[in-house]
């Protein structure tokens, strides 16, 4: 089991200011994103000068987060895929996680969103074998979400002829969201793991919402993890709490706060 950090925990830190964040937070994986805003994908940084960074950090690139809008279909995409795939090799990354297209219409056909989402799925495998990464198909549990479930992104994979490339995120917010009960440990390669202050007025949480791990979670994100592991997971727990109000701690403050949620998640 591997313990990581994502980047959106701390999006305007300096690369490398995080990658010391995460090696004095005792990880051993990080996640990189590609969403930045105005901030320019990896800081602008060539993947040669970035992996020689990881290494002085003793640290490994577990994903880089995200293609988004995956199930989306176009040439365009296939192109952004295919330089995502180019950056992530070249650091000796695992994966691409793949978010898909969030906002859709209540009366949207969900049948034709799973269907688009398995030939989405069917045109990118040959990118990942020809690279030889991973995708990881990671459900949004919102309502609004294209795919909220894992059981459907299994359903897409199955379909896709190329099950080999593909594994799931376990993201304990989006597993909340999708009330989810079924746990797919044998086709997990992520977890992400936030928490929820119980007794949200939110009646539906937001990204805004996701914290550092919590006690009084609405989440059950201890147990969500316990599950994983009974169930069999080994691999990585990365956190990725999008709340302003971890974003913004200072730098001190910050690597407390982790080292508290790895101390009583794990240890």
């Amino acid at each position: 089991m591997q313990i990581g950090l994502n980047r959106i925990i701390a999006p305007s830190l300096p690369l490398y200011d995080f990658f010391s964040l995460a090696q004095r937070c005792g990880c051993s994986v990080i996640e990189l994103r590609n969403d930045g805003g105005t901030q320019h994908p990896f800081d602008g940084k060539k993947a040669e000068e970035v992996r020689d960074h990881l290494a002085k950090h003793q640290l490994k690139v577990a994903t880089i987060n995200a293609l988004q809008r995956f199930n989306e279909y176009s040439e365009a995409k296939n192109q952004e895929l295919r330089t995502l795939l180019e950056y992530a090799k070249n650091l000796r990354a695992d994966a691409i996680v793949l978010c898909p297209v969030n906002g859709i219409d209540a009366n949207e056909n969900r049948s034709s969103w799973l269907e688009r989402t398995r030939y989405a799925l069917s045109q990118y495998g040959p990118l990942f074998e020809e690279y030889g990464l991973y995708g990881y198909v990671e459900p949004l549990g919102f309502t609004a979400s294209s795919l909220r479930s894992k059981a459907e992104a299994i359903e897409a994979i199955e379909g896709s002829g190329y099950e080999r490339w593909y594994r799931l995120v376990h993201d304990t917010f989006h597993h909340h969201l999708a009330n989810e009960k079924q746990y797919f440990a044998s086709m997990t390669g992520l977890v992400h793991l936030s928490s929820v202050a119980a007794g949200s007025l939110h009646k539906e949480p937001t990204d805004a919402d996701r914290i550092l791990f919590l006690e009084d979670d609405l989440l059950a994100t201890r147990e969500q993890a316990q599950a994983l592991v009974n169930s069999g997971y080994r691999g990585t727990f990365s956190f990725e709490p999008f709340s302003p109000a971890v974003q913004n701690l200072d730098i001190e403050s910050l690597e407390m706060e982790i080292q508290k949620s790895i101390n009583q998640l794990f240890r």
